[in-house]
């Protein structure tokens, strides 16, 4: 996890409480719990490495997610490129 690249421990239960709306909501989880208002509370109940934790957790997803999107983006590209080759 990046938490121990990061901080040298894990903080599993900052992912589970994060993720948890993924359950019902799939892909979708991250509208709720990833903002930095939900990390500054962790960090209130939990301390500052809490926090800390959160907000890598929230950088990853949506850097993942942004890869992700503009992998799809490209090979759709790819795709409108070659048809139009084949005319």
């Amino acid at each position: 996890m990046i938490d121990r690249l990061f901080l040298g421990k894990e903080f599993d239960y900052v992912h589970k409480f994060k993720d948890a709306p993924a359950r019902w909501l799939g892909p979708n989880h991250r509208k709720l719990f990833h903002d930095h208002m939900t990390n500054i509370l962790l960090g209130i109940a939990y301390g500052p490495e809490a926090f800390i934790a959160g907000e890598l957790h929230d950088w990853l997803d949506f850097s993942t997610t942004e890869l992700k999107r503009k992998k799809a983006k490209k090979k759709k590209r790819k795709t409108k490129t070659k048809k139009r080759r084949r005319r």
